[in-house]
Protein backbone atom coordinates (compact mmCIF):
# COMPACT_ATOMS: atom_id res chain seq x y z
CA UNK A 1 0.00 0.00 0.00
CA UNK A 2 3.00 2.38 0.64
CA UNK A 3 4.83 1.68 -2.38
CA UNK A 4 1.28 2.32 -4.12
CA UNK A 5 1.11 5.49 -2.82
CA UNK A 6 4.45 6.80 -3.02
CA UNK A 7 3.64 5.96 -6.95
CA UNK A 8 0.81 7.81 -6.87
CA UNK A 9 2.14 11.02 -6.13
CA UNK A 10 5.24 10.78 -7.81
CA UNK A 11 3.62 9.63 -11.38
CA UNK A 12 0.28 12.48 -10.30
CA UNK A 13 2.38 16.06 -10.17
CA UNK A 14 3.57 15.47 -13.69
CA UNK A 15 0.68 14.04 -15.21
CA UNK A 16 -2.01 16.95 -13.39
CA UNK A 17 0.96 19.49 -14.74
CA UNK A 18 0.91 17.94 -18.24
CA UNK A 19 -2.72 18.26 -18.13
CA UNK A 20 -3.13 21.80 -16.92
CA UNK A 21 -0.49 23.26 -18.78
CA UNK A 22 -0.56 21.55 -22.15
CA UNK A 23 -2.28 23.93 -24.86
CA UNK A 24 -3.17 20.97 -27.03
CA UNK A 25 -7.17 20.00 -25.57
CA UNK A 26 -6.47 16.57 -26.87
CA UNK A 27 -4.17 15.40 -24.66
CA UNK A 28 -5.94 17.07 -21.93
CA UNK A 29 -8.90 15.57 -22.74
CA UNK A 30 -7.60 12.28 -23.25
CA UNK A 31 -5.90 12.59 -19.89
CA UNK A 32 -8.73 13.75 -17.45
CA UNK A 33 -10.77 10.73 -19.99
CA UNK A 34 -8.31 8.14 -18.29
CA UNK A 35 -8.53 9.29 -14.97
CA UNK A 36 -12.60 9.60 -14.87
CA UNK A 37 -12.35 5.43 -15.80
CA UNK A 38 -9.75 4.40 -13.41
CA UNK A 39 -11.68 6.14 -10.59
CA UNK A 40 -15.16 4.77 -11.96
CA UNK A 41 -14.01 1.64 -12.37
CA UNK A 42 -14.72 -0.96 -9.73
CA UNK A 43 -11.90 -2.63 -7.83
CA UNK A 44 -13.17 -6.19 -8.49
CA UNK A 45 -13.22 -5.39 -12.12
CA UNK A 46 -9.86 -4.35 -12.33
CA UNK A 47 -8.42 -7.07 -10.67
CA UNK A 48 -10.16 -9.40 -12.81
CA UNK A 49 -9.33 -8.07 -16.12
CA UNK A 50 -6.01 -7.43 -15.15
CA UNK A 51 -5.30 -11.05 -13.92
CA UNK A 52 -7.02 -12.19 -17.76
CA UNK A 53 -4.92 -9.51 -19.56
CA UNK A 54 -1.29 -10.90 -17.72
CA UNK A 55 -2.85 -14.68 -18.02
CA UNK A 56 -3.05 -13.70 -21.88
CA UNK A 57 0.45 -12.48 -22.18
CA UNK A 58 1.42 -15.28 -20.33
CA UNK A 59 0.54 -17.91 -22.68
CA UNK A 60 1.09 -15.71 -25.72
CA UNK A 61 4.97 -15.55 -24.40
CA UNK A 62 5.74 -18.77 -23.16
CA UNK A 63 6.85 -17.94 -19.90
CA UNK A 64 5.39 -16.36 -16.67
CA UNK A 65 6.27 -12.17 -16.78
CA UNK A 66 3.45 -11.64 -14.17
CA UNK A 67 1.96 -13.82 -11.06
CA UNK A 68 -1.52 -14.31 -10.52
CA UNK A 69 -1.54 -14.52 -7.09
CA UNK A 70 0.86 -15.27 -3.65
CA UNK A 71 3.00 -12.81 -2.10
CA UNK A 72 6.18 -12.63 -2.26
CA UNK A 73 8.76 -8.97 -2.47
CA UNK A 74 9.42 -9.44 -6.07
CA UNK A 75 8.39 -7.56 -9.54
CA UNK A 76 6.40 -10.36 -10.69
CA UNK A 77 4.27 -10.88 -7.79
CA UNK A 78 3.95 -6.96 -6.94
CA UNK A 79 3.04 -5.03 -10.41
CA UNK A 80 -0.71 -6.32 -10.55
CA UNK A 81 -1.66 -5.46 -7.19
CA UNK A 82 0.32 -2.28 -6.99
CA UNK A 83 -1.16 -1.14 -10.24
CA UNK A 84 -4.62 -1.77 -8.47
CA UNK A 85 -4.09 0.04 -5.89
CA UNK A 86 -2.36 2.83 -7.17
CA UNK A 87 -5.22 3.11 -10.04
CA UNK A 88 -7.74 5.29 -8.47
CA UNK A 89 -5.22 7.68 -6.34
CA UNK A 90 -3.54 8.79 -8.75
CA UNK A 91 -6.68 9.48 -10.98
CA UNK A 92 -7.51 11.60 -7.89
CA UNK A 93 -4.45 13.43 -7.22
CA UNK A 94 -3.94 13.71 -11.20
CA UNK A 95 -7.62 15.88 -11.32
CA UNK A 96 -6.88 17.77 -8.31
CA UNK A 97 -3.69 18.90 -9.55
CA UNK A 98 -4.55 19.96 -13.19
CA UNK A 99 -7.92 21.92 -11.54
CA UNK A 100 -5.37 23.54 -9.06
CA UNK A 101 -2.86 24.54 -11.30
CA UNK A 102 -5.56 25.77 -13.78
CA UNK A 103 -6.85 28.30 -11.10
CA UNK A 104 -3.24 29.36 -9.56
CA UNK A 105 -1.91 29.78 -13.35
CA UNK A 106 -4.81 32.64 -14.14
CA UNK A 107 -3.95 34.45 -10.58
CA UNK A 108 -2.62 37.57 -10.81
CA UNK A 109 0.90 37.21 -8.56
CA UNK A 110 1.15 34.59 -11.72
CA UNK A 111 1.18 36.99 -14.35
CA UNK A 112 3.30 39.68 -12.48
CA UNK A 113 5.85 36.62 -12.58
CA UNK A 114 5.45 36.34 -16.05
CA UNK A 115 6.09 39.88 -16.52
CA UNK A 116 9.03 39.95 -14.41
CA UNK A 117 10.79 37.53 -17.16
CA UNK A 118 11.08 34.28 -14.90
CA UNK A 119 10.98 30.66 -16.53
CA UNK A 120 8.05 28.50 -16.76
CA UNK A 121 9.98 26.05 -14.64
CA UNK A 122 10.71 29.05 -11.53
CA UNK A 123 7.02 30.34 -11.48
CA UNK A 124 6.04 26.56 -11.11
CA UNK A 125 8.20 25.38 -7.97
CA UNK A 126 8.25 28.47 -6.25
CA UNK A 127 4.77 29.83 -7.09
CA UNK A 128 2.83 27.44 -8.64
CA UNK A 129 3.32 24.40 -6.39
CA UNK A 130 3.60 25.96 -3.20
CA UNK A 131 -0.07 27.20 -3.17
CA UNK A 132 -1.00 23.81 -4.95
CA UNK A 133 0.88 21.88 -1.43
CA UNK A 134 -2.75 22.00 0.84
CA UNK A 135 -5.40 20.37 -1.83
CA UNK A 136 -2.44 18.23 -2.89
CA UNK A 137 -1.83 16.96 0.49
CA UNK A 138 -5.67 16.64 1.31
CA UNK A 139 -6.16 14.62 -1.95
CA UNK A 140 -3.26 11.86 -0.71
CA UNK A 141 -5.11 11.65 2.32
CA UNK A 142 -8.42 10.85 0.79
CA UNK A 143 -6.58 8.76 -1.54
CA UNK A 144 -5.28 6.35 1.46
CA UNK A 145 -8.66 6.09 2.38
CA UNK A 146 -9.32 4.64 -1.24
CA UNK A 147 -5.97 2.33 -0.82
CA UNK A 148 -7.16 1.12 2.07
CA UNK A 149 -10.41 -0.21 0.94
CA UNK A 150 -9.13 -1.65 -2.18
CA UNK A 151 -6.53 -2.80 -0.27
CA UNK A 152 -8.75 -5.90 2.11
CA UNK A 153 -10.33 -6.77 -1.77
CA UNK A 154 -6.47 -7.11 -3.27
CA UNK A 155 -5.60 -9.44 -0.53
CA UNK A 156 -8.22 -11.69 -1.30
CA UNK A 157 -8.31 -12.06 -4.33
CA UNK A 158 -4.34 -12.10 -4.83
CA UNK A 159 -4.22 -14.52 -2.20
CA UNK A 160 -2.17 -12.49 0.39
CA UNK A 161 -2.02 -12.91 4.05
CA UNK A 162 -3.19 -10.04 5.86
CA UNK A 163 -6.56 -8.32 6.77
CA UNK A 164 -8.74 -9.39 3.42
CA UNK A 165 -8.40 -12.63 3.74
CA UNK A 166 -9.27 -12.68 7.86
CA UNK A 167 -12.30 -10.48 6.78
CA UNK A 168 -13.27 -12.60 4.22
CA UNK A 169 -13.21 -16.09 6.83
CA UNK A 170 -14.92 -13.79 9.27
CA UNK A 171 -17.27 -12.85 6.86
CA UNK A 172 -18.01 -16.92 6.01
CA UNK A 173 -18.09 -17.73 9.81
CA UNK A 174 -20.35 -15.10 11.22
CA UNK A 175 -17.85 -12.83 13.35
CA UNK A 176 -19.66 -9.54 12.87
CA UNK A 177 -17.03 -7.68 15.15
CA UNK A 178 -14.41 -8.50 12.59
CA UNK A 179 -16.34 -7.33 9.79
CA UNK A 180 -16.88 -4.02 11.19
CA UNK A 181 -12.96 -3.07 10.99
CA UNK A 182 -13.12 -1.83 7.18
CA UNK A 183 -16.07 -0.05 7.79
CA UNK A 184 -15.13 1.88 10.84
CA UNK A 185 -12.38 3.00 9.24
CA UNK A 186 -13.70 4.12 6.04
CA UNK A 187 -16.36 5.71 7.99
CA UNK A 188 -13.72 7.84 10.05
CA UNK A 189 -11.81 9.17 6.75
CA UNK A 190 -13.38 12.84 7.09
CA UNK A 191 -11.71 12.49 10.46
CA UNK A 192 -8.16 11.69 9.64
CA UNK A 193 -6.74 12.21 13.54
CA UNK A 194 -9.45 8.92 13.90
CA UNK A 195 -8.74 6.94 11.18
CA UNK A 196 -5.10 5.27 12.25
CA UNK A 197 -6.27 4.41 15.98
CA UNK A 198 -9.36 2.75 15.06
CA UNK A 199 -7.65 1.17 12.28
CA UNK A 200 -4.89 -0.15 14.98
CA UNK A 201 -7.42 -1.31 17.27
CA UNK A 202 -9.36 -3.55 14.79
CA UNK A 203 -5.84 -4.73 13.17
CA UNK A 204 -5.35 -6.12 16.70
CA UNK A 205 -8.27 -7.85 17.10
CA UNK A 206 -8.60 -9.22 13.41
CA UNK A 207 -4.78 -10.86 14.02
CA UNK A 208 -5.37 -12.10 17.78
CA UNK A 209 -8.50 -13.82 16.12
Amino acid sequence: MGIALVMAAAISIPLGTIAALTRSSLIRLALLTLTAIFISVPSFFAVVLLQQIGLQFNIALGRRLVSMGGFEWSLKKMILPVMILMARPVAYTTRIVHSSLTEIMEADYIRTANAKGLTKLVILIKHAYRNMIVPYLTALGVSFRFTLSTMILVEYLFAWPGVGRNLFSAIEEGHTTLVEVPSHTIANHRQPYRVFPVFCFHLRCIFSY
